[in-house]
């Protein structure tokens, strides 16, 4: 029914690579750019441990996506000239948050 945008579902998906991007580049770095095996990459094994905690503001990002897709679906009546408005504003803070959550872990 494209109720979601497609510009908001592209901004999601780049948010998200570029998460695991810099996620891969950060263990690299931090193996110092050699490692033996795949397991000793993705740490299997235990070895050289890292923990990657989400941050607030991408939790509350990832609830108001929840909520964004669940609308549509939970209610027939969306989707209607009534409730654009509703969805507009809910991709709008989706957007916003997502945006915010980028440059939060670009910083961190």
């Amino acid at each position: 029914m494209d109720l979601i945008s497609y510009w908001l579902v592209r901004l999601v998906m780049l948010r998200d690579v570029g998460l695991v991007v810099g996620i891969v580049l950060q263990r690299a770095s931090t193996l110092g750019w050699h490692w033996e095996s795949w397991s000793e990459f993705t740490n299997l094994d235990g070895v050289h441990r890292q923990k990657v905690e989400p941050l607030f503001l991408s939790k509350l990002n990832t609830v108001f996506q929840l909520v964004l897709v669940a609308a549509p679906l939970l209610q027939p009546e969306f989707g209607t000239l009534e409730t654009e408005v509703y969805i507009k504003n809910l991709s709008l803070l989706v957007a916003s948050t997502t945006a915010a959550s980028t440059v939060a872990y670009g910083a961190q």
